[in-house]
């Protein structure tokens, strides 16, 4: 799964990535992007929205097409609107496996007060939906708004729409990102069996473990003394799920052993107190 925009896989308990003990290898999918600006109506040749999301894109490990050719994509307006299939079209031209099609548009704002003399307001909307060019599905729609404001017509029209694309492609990154890993992948339901586990640490590892991506939390019991037994169902495979585990910078344990179902792990030093 990608890392958004900052991020996304895992939460504060994480540590920072080696680049010797790089990530299972995932399946991302290929991607255009085609987003049209407009400034106070006019459109613009700079493709700002588009620039922002093929960065993020790329930042977040999917394969983006670079366009060869021009695709007037005015005829498929209002982004909602146009059927799906017809998307799909331009998509399987740049052999995509997805499309990601928009517009942003950066108006000037009425203020019946000014803020000071020289500022102005500026207020962009982007709307855009990814489509899977395979099966013309949609598999993802956003839609942002946002503004600025300053001292310089072009300037604060082209940071509104910039502001509005971050946004967006977090939203956007997200929903492809869980799109494609349910494709790829199935629920696979694992036991983590935690000995040496006194209730603190099985609790800090709880908590870890339900702001992990792709991990929902099924039940926790005590099987023995200082033995708890966690289950989760992981999306991916338990593999990846170690690796992740690996990741944690609290509570400290060694993973002992770990099956296509199971994970045996055993907590070695007392932890910090991250429970309040």
């Amino acid at each position: 799964m990608p890392k958004i925009i900052s991020f996304l896989l895992i939460s504060i308990f994480m540590s920072t990535f080696s680049f010797a003990e790089e990530a299972p290898e995932q399946n991302y999918p290929s991607v255009v992007v085609l987003i049209e600006d407009y400034i106070d109506g006019a459109e613009q040749k700079r493709n700002l929205a588009e620039i922002i999301l093929e960065k993020a894109l790329r930042e977040n490990g999917f394969s983006v097409i670079s366009k060869t050719q021009n695709v007037d994509i005015g005829a498929l307006m209002p982004t909602f609107t146009p059927p799906p299939a017809e998307i799909a079209k331009i998509g399987k031209k740049y052999k995509a496996d997805v499309i990601i099609i928009g517009r942003a548009t950066s108006n000037k704002v009425d203020v019946s007060t000014p803020y000071e003399p020289g500022v102005i307001v500026y207020k962009a909307l982007i709307e855009a939906r990814a489509v899977k060019v395979k099966n013309a599905r949609v598999i993802a729609m956003e839609k942002t708004i946002s503004d600025a404001r300053g001292g310089g017509r072009e300037l604060i029209a082209d940071k509104a729409i910039v502001y509005a694309a971050e946004s967006l492609a977090t939203g956007l990154i997200q929903k492809i990102s869980d799109n494609w890993a349910r494709d790829i992948y199935v629920d696979v339901n694992v036991e983590i069996i935690c000995r040496n586990a006194p209730p603190e640490k099985a609790e800090l590892l709880t908590r870890a473990l339900g702001q992990t991506k792709n991990v929902r939390i099924i039940s926790k019991e005590l099987l023995q003394d200082s033995t708890v037994q966690i289950n989760v169902r992981f999306l991916g495979t338990t593999n990846e799920l170690v690796w992740l585990l690996a990741r944690l910078l609290e509570p400290i344990f060694d993973i002992e052993n770990y099956t296509p179902n199971r994970i045996d792990l055993y907590f070695i030093t007392p932890n910090k107190d991250f429970t309040r």
